[in-house]
This record gives structure tokens, sequence and C-alpha cells, in this order.
């Protein structure tokens, strides 16, 4: 389908020191398949230290920079886009992404013309991980002979120390952050130490090993003929038994393990290369009965099974395009919220509003995931516990906020009972969320008053059922 008249779009980047990201970005941006006297780039700057205001305005003056004296998160970022966008919609992308040039046009063909629906309110595109995958999968040939542990999992072998060299290639350290034990490796606890750690192996298992080249690259890091090294120690759990490793279904290695620690070192060297694949980080969100919320298709090899334009419950913040008239009748994003879970209550408002939200996977967006943040740290912790709960009391109907801060509370005295008989048994764990709990335990009884009137604002206002809501609620 061909757009005629293009619409002004804005396109909103939300940026905290994340300067190594941005030429990779804006150089993306620039390449769009789209004219680009309808494209407005706003950076939204949260008072990063590390050069990135200095840095854009240098090299990319075309960008629109918003200079904050302090980081609002995601949601304040985005919000301060949006009173300074333009355009008659807006798009979203992490300042960690590259966008694929037809990125932009397929969102807007497809919300402007694509489903001759009244209330598109918004599309998010395809999102894969940024580097494509070498996908190992990792066999022990003797399978009947294998041992359980207390929870009777069967395995079959251990491995250990892994690591990754990847010769004259820059941003080494993304590379091996973005390693994905995608199944059948589990972490043996208390077999983290540094940068080694401990991995017990099912009879298959698959690790992915992100890889670099021209084609699927375009930002500055591209590398050429490089061999990649990965290295580990094995050992059998149950004698003598052999490992083959294969990707694609070719075998690149088949070698004896006992219960004498054996270093296997691999020089996958670029003619496997031709086997990378993709790996999926979203293709829009979901959300369970417990209204937690996952990304569809993550951590999955992409194979085709995305390839469908889809109605889905709320895009992924990571990359989207907004019509503005949703903004307008529903709001923006609750700046409390400042990260995690902001989009889905603004999508959970929108849908009770009757705005509708799909999926196309003509467009995609590449992302490091994480670049600029750690998952599970103690900000990541906090906000997806705390703003859960916000976002259930705000949007949700009586019995769903009952159930959840009942569950909430009855689980923060199990996993504290548990955590203190384990330390009075001198087996301390390393538990951030507990501290964390407690504190927003104590937090929600000035933080529910404080969101009573936008909770009764949303609920009198909204003109379709919660039965629409729970018609999206999945099994996970």
């Amino acid at each position: 389908m061909v757009i005629h008249d293009y619409p002004s779009i804005s396109i909103v980047t939300v940026n905290y020191n994340g300067l190594r990201f941005l030429e990779n970005l804006f150089n993306s941006i620039s390449n769009l398949n789209y004219p680009k006297d309808c494209i407005q780039v706003i950076m939204v700057d949260n008072g990063s230290t590390d050069g990135s205001v200095e840095f854009v305005r240098s090299n990319f003056p075309e960008v629109e920079v918003l200079v904050l004296n302090k980081n609002s998160g995601y949601a304040g970022g985005n919000n301060e886009g949006f009173n300074h966008a333009s355009g008659l919609y807006i798009a979203l992308i992490n300042n960690d992404c590259i966008v694929d040039q037809n990125w932009l046009k397929a969102m807007v063909n497809f919300i402007t013309s694509g489903c001759n629906e009244s209330k598109i309110g918004a599309v998010s595109s395809k999102v894969v991980f940024f580097y494509k995958y070498l996908v190992l999968d990792f066999f022990t040939e003797n399978k009947e002979k294998v041992i359980l542990n207390g929870n009777n999992d069967i395995y079959a072998a251990s491995l250990s120390e892994f690591n990754i060299k990847y010769p004259d290639v820059e941003e080494k350290d993304l590379f091996e952050k973005s390693l994905k034990f995608l199944e059948g490796f589990h972490l043996r606890p208390g077999e983290v130490k540094g940068n080694k750690f401990t991995y017990k192996l099912k009879t298959k298992a698959t690790l992915a090993l992100p890889i670099s080249e021209d084609d699927n690259n375009p930002g500055k890091n591209n590398t050429k003929g490089y061999h990649l090294f990965l290295s580990f120690n094995a050992i059998s759990l149950n004698g003598v038994s052999n490992l083959i490793i294969s990707i694609s279904g070719k075998e690149i290695c088949n070698v004896e393990i006992n219960e004498t620690p054996k270093n296997i070192v691999l020089d996958l060297t670029k003619d496997l290369f031709c086997l990378k694949k993709d790996i999926i980080n979203s293709c829009g969100t979901e959300i369970n009965r417990a209204f937690y919320s996952r990304d569809r298709g993550f951590n999955e090899i992409d194979e085709g099974q995305f390839e469908n334009v889809e109605e889905i419950f709320s895009p992924s913040g990571s990359s989207l395009l907004i019509d503005r008239q949703l903004l307008d009748e529903v709001g923006f994003f609750n700046k409390n919220f400042f990260t995690y879970y902001e989009d889905i209550d603004l999508f959970w408002r929108a849908r009770l509003k009757g705005w509708k939200v799909f999926f196309t996977p003509d467009s995609v967006a590449r992302h490091y995931h994480c670049g600029t943040g750690k998952e599970w740290s103690h900000s990541f912790t906090y906000h997806v516990i705390r703003n859960r709960l916000l976002m259930i009391y705000r949007c949700g109907w009586p019995y769903i906020f009952i159930r959840s801060y009942a569950g909430f509370i009855l689980s923060n005295i199990k996993n504290t009972a548990s955590y203190i008989t384990r330390i009075a048994l001198g087996r301390k764990d390393y538990r951030i969320d507990i501290g964390i709990r407690s504190r927003i335990f104590f937090e929600l009884f000035y933080l529910l008053p404080k969101n009573l009137i936008s909770r009764l604002k949303i609920r009198s206002s909204m003109t379709v059922s919660d039965d629409s809501i729970k018609n999206w609620i999945k099994n996970f």
C-alpha cells in the first residue's frame, strides 16, 4: 500500500548517558525511507553527564535537543517530547536502538490506512535484538545416563567459565552482555564469582552468540572477517559421555567428557555466519491474570512466527507510533512511574476509551536491550514492583486490585520469613527485593490516596467494559 500524502511525524528518543548509542541511532533515522521535511527528530536528554548533548548538537544539527536538569525517566522524558512534538503522529524509539529504512513508513502506512478501524491509537513494530546470533545446540550423547537433582530435573553435564573473544571488534562488552542462554542451562546457586559461573546442562540446551557483519550492523562498529572464539570447561555428571554441539543441524564439535573438567575451545569462523539468525526482543506486550506484562516472543529465535498483523494489548515501549489524538484524549505517561509499566498504564487507559493497538512485522527496529540500564538492579526492581500495583489501582476493577494487594502483602511475609530463616541457618541469600518490598509496603499508604483522583477519573470516563480488558489476559 502506498502513501500518497505523507503526514508529519515527530520522532522522540529519551537519552540518559547513552552517548555510545547515539551515532548509530541517528544515522539510521537519517536513512529512513520517508520524506525528511515531514520528520521532526527530538532528543530529550535526562541530565546526561557523558557529553551526549554536545555530541548530538555537533554531529546531528537537525535533531532538536531538549535538555532537562534532572533524570525524569522514560515517562517524564517522553512527556517533554510529547509537549514539544508538532507531528500528527509521534514515534518513540529507545536511544539504544537502530531502525530499518522502512521502520517509520510501515507503521504510518498501517495506522493511516491499513485496517479500516476507526480508533487505531498506536502501532508496535517488531523489535529484535541488536546483533544477529549463531545459535548453538548442546547435546549429551548418553541421554539414558542422567541423574536427578532434588527438584527432579534431569542433568547430564556441567559447563563453567564461559569466555568469548572477539578479536579486533569494538564494544566487546556489549557483545558479551548480549550472550544468551536460551534453553536448558540452569545456573548453580552460589557459583557466580566475577565472570566465572557454572551451569548445569540438561540433555539438550541452547546458547546464542552475538555476531556482527556489515549487512546486519549499519552502525559504526562494523567488522569484517573475524573469528569468534568460545571457550568453557565441561564435566560429565554421570560418567563418561560425549558433548555434541551443532549450529542449525550442522555438527561442529563432538568431544568426550568425564568427571575431570575439560577445557573446550571453539573457533567459529566466518563461513558459519551464514547460519546467523535474529532473536526477538518484542512483538508487542501481553498481560496475565496478575497483570504482570511480558514481551511477546521474547528470546525466541525468529523463524517467521510473528509475520502477521495482529491486534495486541499494548505496544513495546522501545519502538512504536502513537496517534496524537489518543494522547489528547487519554493523556500522557504518568510521570511518577518514572520507568516500567508506564506504557501498560497508558494503553490500559486508552483501551478503556475504545482505542485499539496493533503490531506490524513490516516495521523493524534492532535493540541492545537495557543498554543504559540493568535488569533486576535496585531501580529496576523497585519500579517494576511498585508501578505494577499502582497501575492496577489506577485502571483496574476493585477485585483485581484487592487480590493483587493481598498477594503482595502475603508474598512479602513469605519471602521475608524465608530470608530470615535462611540467615538463621547460616545460608544468607542475596535478595535485593526484600528491602524494596518493605519500602513499597509503607509507600503505598500515601501513594494510593495520592492516585485516588486519577483512579476516579479513569474509571468514570471509561467507554468500554472491563470485559474488553479481561479478554486480553493470557496464561503465563
